[in-house]
């Protein structure tokens, strides 16, 4: 819980500093609203105690909280939080809060894609390495940033992925067609959990994941480009 606070803390001081001044000078002190958080696209819920400790912390003095529990599945529409609060404190929070629970969430829906991949027959050996290898409770993260840097240019990772998994395809090379199978999960995980440019993200996946694939040959592979 100390942990969530300093979090919190430090994340609305990076982001309002001493105050958020055009709040304050246009919006009453003792003004109250009703809040609902809706979905936008398809995804699983994660981080919503966080979402309601910003607004805690601002002492929002939130009433009658509904909200969906972490771990849930939903669709675009569905109202995922509500409750009435201070104006200025949810106008001041709301920023910090949304990026706390769409990261997390964003996370979450990452972790689906990879629980889909441990189940599947032809990948399962490529990313179930056995006891002691690698805590994917704490690597998920680590994938998460790696993603987002990706497609969103998010600047939150700068490790070398190639590099630091070159020994597993030197032991085990991922051929083409294991590739082509993970790239579909890949992307019905896209499909399920992105509304709008979602054929946008989809080629740009596509072409940054060839062109780093292209750099581990398996030996005597022949690669062929996806279309």
């Amino acid at each position: 819980m100390l942990g969530l606070r300093r979090l919190v803390r430090e994340a609305l001081g990076e982001d309002v500093g001493q105050g958020d001044v055009t709040t304050k000078l246009t919006v009453p002190a003792d003004a109250r609203c009703r809040v609902r958080l809706t979905a936008k696209q398809d995804g699983v819920l994660s981080g919503i105690a966080v979402f309601r400790s910003v607004f805690d912390m601002l002492k929002a003095r939130v009433q009658h909280w509904e909200a969906v529990e972490d771990g849930a599945r939903f669709v675009s529409g569905d109202v995922l939080a509500r409750f009435e609060g201070n104006t200025a404190a949810v106008l001041t929070g709301e920023r910090v809060a949304l990026n706390f629970v769409q990261r997390l969430s964003g996370i979450a829906t990452i972790t689906r894609q990879y629980a889909d991949v441990v189940q599947d027959d032809l990948l399962q050996p490529y990313f179930t390495f056995g006891p002691g290898f690698i805590d994917w409770q704490a690597h998920i993260g680590s994938v998460a940033d790696y993603w987002c840097h990706v497609l969103l240019y998010a600047p939150s990772y700068e490790i070398d992925a190639i590099e630091i998994h070159r020994h597993l395809h030197d032991e085990d090379p991922f051929t083409p067609e294991l590739f082509d199978r993970w790239l579909a999960i890949f992307m019905d995980t896209v499909d399920g959990g992105w509304s709008g440019p979602v054929y946008c993200v989809g080629a740009t996946n596509q072409g940054m994941i060839w062109s780093k694939v292209t750099t581990l040959p398996a030996p005597g592979a022949t690669m062929k480009r996806m279309p």
